[in-house]
């Protein structure tokens, strides 16, 4: 898919036939994307050449923006609420939403903490 045509026409955008050419994670991505999109198309629908063209297409930008995404975010860290007041002058209102915000995703954005006979929460 990511090979010229007999005609020298391109079926894919030329940045997708780039990154196929340069090899490594990049290639091995856009072949598992294509087989992702014949899998989703199933048997009948994967001989239609369009159908798959259209399908692989809307893998990769699905998967490209997830991982733009991915880059884009946010690195945190481990904060007590004395840590918020004191170090970031953060006010109680703002370390009031943060705690909330951070009981909503316990599995992720909570640590729980014993130290001696002391327990509180990180978020």
């Amino acid at each position: 898919m990511c090979e010229l045509k007999k005609s020298g026409k391109a079926w894919v955008p030329g940045d997708i036939r780039k990154e196929y050419a340069a090899a490594g994670e990049q290639r091995e991505l856009l072949e598992i994307a294509l087989l992702e999109a014949i899998q989703q198309l199933g048997e009948e629908q994967s001989k239609k050449h369009a159908a798959v063209k259209a399908a692989f297409l809307n893998r990769i930008t699905h998967v490209k923006e997830r991982m733009v995404l991915r880059e884009e975010e946010v690195t945190g860290r481990w904060l007590t609420e004395e840590r918020m007041r004191t170090e970031l002058k953060w006010s109680k209102e703002t370390i009031r939403q943060v705690v909330a915000y951070c009981r909503k995703f316990p599995n992720t954005l909570v640590r729980h903490m014993t130290l001696s006979c002391f327990s509180f929460l990180v978020a």
